[in-house]
């Protein structure tokens, strides 16, 4: 009951959903793991642009001598900036916006 009164006169926790989608090609047979750092700074740049990730499921796609994962997820936008923003990301602008600021496991053999 308190929740529902409080939930009147606080602002919503999400002001709409959005979509996106990732395709990551499979790699190369390797004997170790890997992080896979473009997706991870597309993620924080999802953050940073106020979104909220409420949901992630995968879907692996094979093709002869292709594949890799499809990656679906649903943002929640935290601000109504947010919510009017279109999704649009290029990778390479992302990359460039900031220094490489992602902790990379030292166990991991990481790919320049």
């Amino acid at each position: 009951m308190f929740n529902s009164v409080f939930s009147k006169f606080s602002p919503p926790r999400h002001y709409g959903k959005k979509t996106f989608s990732y395709f990551l090609p499979a790699p190369p047979k390797r004997k170790n793991g890997y992080q896979e750092k473009e997706f991870d700074q597309i993620m924080e740049h999802l953050t940073a642009l106020d979104f909220e990730i409420l949901d992630i499921k995968i879907q692996s796609y094979t093709q002869e001598g292709n594949g890799g994962i499809w990656i679906f997820c649903v943002l929640g936008a935290l601000s109504k900036e947010a919510a009017a923003k279109e999704i649009s990301i290029d990778y390479h602008a992302v990359a460039g916006e900031r220094k490489q600021n992602i902790q990379l496991d030292p166990d991991i053999v990481h790919e320049p």
